[in-house]
């Protein structure tokens, strides 16, 4: 886990921000809000979940923009921060280097290389995979071997491993997936392994590798999803046969799954290629 402190010129007070099971929230007591900058709007009225804690706010795009400020996703630094333009100069000296992005009304989109093509990839700390593109005959790679992947809410994907990226010149392998969705993302799978500076000013993005590993190279085909207290399964390759989407997990390798237990389980099974060699325990509902 990892705790972010945020100042006091973003943040009524300095604040821990947890990222778990790859998402990004803070806590302050019995409030959690999530950071989604993908999101359109802030709301503090949120049904969300993550890892057993309710999540009760959001601080969206709209909060970003508002400001028209820079902002610094220190991940490996533990740090978040509202940067003024004296220390936006000082913190680009320590190795930021600027990628190409779009602002639009949509969010912030890097612009990545993907066998010598350009794609934009809306930077999304919501989504805790590697990256998606919208499926379609524009995919360099969309006939060469993939997994299949069903999830809960009806939707089919296609997962392709080890493709390469390039950002500033310099090759990254990653899962890709085939959706269809809106517009082609990049998530935390990816991003944290990356120190970011946004500036909402001069619309600017800058990033620098830091010494967090990057998670984007592991083809996860099954997800589990902490709801209502429960462990369940929300996607699934489709070619598995031991368990259905909408099981419910009760214990895995004999570990009973429960309040105590729920979120560390959560992530080592969201962490595993597959679950071949897990044993699981499932209660079906029937």
């Amino acid at each position: 886990m990892l705790f972010l402190l945020f100042p006091c010129s973003l943040w009524s007070q300095s604040e821990a921000l947890n990222i778990e099971n790859n998402a990004v929230f803070i806590v302050r007591g019995d409030e959690r809000t999530v950071i989604h900058t993908a999101s359109p709007l802030s709301s503090d009225l949120v049904s969300e979940e993550i890892c057993g804690y309710a999540i009760t706010k959001r601080r969206g795009l709209d909060f970003f923009r508002k400001n028209k400020a820079r902002y610094e996703f220190d991940f490996s630094g533990s740090r978040f921060e509202e940067l003024g333009k004296n220390q936006m100069k000082t913190r680009l000296a320590t190795g930021y280097q600027e990628v190409k992005s779009r602002f639009t009304p949509r969010g912030v989109f890097i612009l990545l290389k993907i066998r010598w093509q350009e794609f934009a990839f809306l930077f999304d700390t919501g989504y805790a995979g590697s990256f998606t593109m919208i499926y379609g005959d524009d995919i360099p790679f969309i006939k060469e071997s993939h997994i299949a992947i069903e999830s809960i809410d009806g939707r089919r994907s296609q997962i392709y491993g080890n493709k390469w990226l390039t950002m500033n010149d310099i090759y990254y392998a990653s899962a890709i997936t085939a959706v269809k969705e809106k517009s082609p993302k990049v998530g935390m799978a990816f991003l944290k392994g990356f120190n970011w500076i946004i500036d909402f000013d001069q619309k600017k993005v800058f990033a620098k590798k830091n010494d967090i590993g990057l998670e984007s190279t592991l083809i996860k085909q099954n997800q589990v999803k902490s709801i209502n207290g429960n462990l369940v399964i929300v996607a699934k390759n489709v070619m598995a046969k031991n368990f259905e989407l909408g099981d419910i997990i009760t214990a895995v390798d004999h570990e009973e799954v429960s309040s105590n237990t729920i979120c560390e389980i959560e992530k080592r099974l969201n962490g595993m290629s597959t679950w071949d060699n897990t044993q699981l325990e499932i209660s079906r509902k029937k």
